[in-house]
């Protein structure tokens, strides 16, 4: 299965001819495409979505070790051998990669550093969250119930959660979209925060989109990641509102 060939797995070599071991960091991830050996937690995640979509269930060994890989980049030092995980918030939250630019065991995370470790974000976190669901993990699982923590403590909509306030906007589409799917896994409409306040994810999201979009029914991001191009800040904004009109 396509698939199955481009995670990457114990023996899968790099493009300058260098070999992952079994312990290696980025056993289990997906990057782009079968030559690439630079996966993190946004290419996984899609990889694990379609990976859902296609009837693969938790029990394949394909989405066990991709299970590895979620747990590396999960801000949490119970079940994250990582040291940059000892070094942080140990938040339950996610970051981008636990392995970066050929320095294993130095992670990565789009919203910089926190202390002395990574600092979890929202569109990572909800990446890590769906990525959990969809490998069968159970609901009480504590990776999951750390992540859903996270989410309950950074609830919001304005903004990408957990960024630093200057870059709070970026990534604000992939944000929604990620955000609905991983809502949509979690199979429950109402969430409450940590301040005992009541949301139903489903209508704060549609209200959120409902005022950023453009008079030709367009929707425009931040110039990071490419969402000040329409078209791709749209299609992350439909696909958002599809997951969240769906019953």
């Amino acid at each position: 299965m396509y698939l199955r060939g481009l995670q990457i797995v114990p023996g899968s070599k790099s493009p300058d001819g260098e070999l992952i071991g079994q312990t290696d960091p980025r056993v289990g991830g997906v990057s782009y495409g079968a030559k690439h050996v630079r996966p993190d937690m946004s290419n996984l995640g899609f990889w694990m979505e379609a990976c859902h979509q296609a009837g693969i269930s938790g029990d394949d060994p394909h989405m066990k070790r991709a299970m590895l890989f979620v747990s590396r980049c999960q801000n949490r030092s119970e079940s994250n051998p990582q040291p940059w995980a000892r070094l942080g918030a140990d938040d339950g939250g996610f970051v981008y990669a636990p392995a970066i630019r050929g320095k294993l065991n130095v992670g990565e995370s789009k919203a910089g550093s926190q202390g002395r470790g990574l600092r979890s974000y929202g569109s990572m976190t909800y990446t890590g969250f769906k990525s959990l669901l969809y490998a069968d993990v159970d609901h009480e699982d504590p990776r999951v119930r750390a992540a859903f923590l996270w989410i309950r403590k950074h609830w919001r909509l304005d903004s990408n959660p957990n960024m630093p306030s200057i870059n709070s906007q970026e990534g604000l589409y992939y944000y929604y979209y990620v955000f609905a799917k991983a809502m949509g896994a979690w199979g429950r409409d109402v969430i409450v925060d940590l301040q005992g306040d009541r949301h139903n994810w489903r209508h704060e999201l549609i209200d959120a989109l409902a005022e950023r979009v453009h008079s030709d029914g367009s929707w425009r991001g931040d110039n990071r990641w490419y969402e000040k191009f329409p078209i791709l800040a749209t299609s992350y904004s439909v696909l958002a509102l599809q997951e969240a009109l769906a019953r």
